[in-house]
């Protein structure tokens, strides 16, 4: 977390690093594969593959699996 300078006796918390999700999906053909889209619950990034699904349904995808991982927010101040 990086604190910001104090305006008016408050204070304004930016964090540096957050908590996305990701699919992970084993295509037949290429193997294990996953999307670059991130997605703020495992929630949503599971409705969002199983529309796709449903979408596409001839695609050769045998398994899927939820990560959790940690992004960096670049924060660049004002000069």
């Amino acid at each position: 977390m990086e604190q910001l300078e104090t305006t008016k006796g408050k204070s304004v918390v930016i964090p540096k690093l957050v908590n996305r999700y990701i699919i992970m999906f084993y295509e037949i053909n290429m193997g294990w594969r996953t999307e670059f889209e991130v997605y703020t619950t495992p929630e949503s990034a599971m409705q969002n593959f199983i529309e796709r699904q449903n979408k596409y349904p001839n695609e050769n995808i045998k398994y899927y699996k939820v990560i959790e991982v940690e992004l960096e927010i670049p924060f660049i101040p004002k000069s």
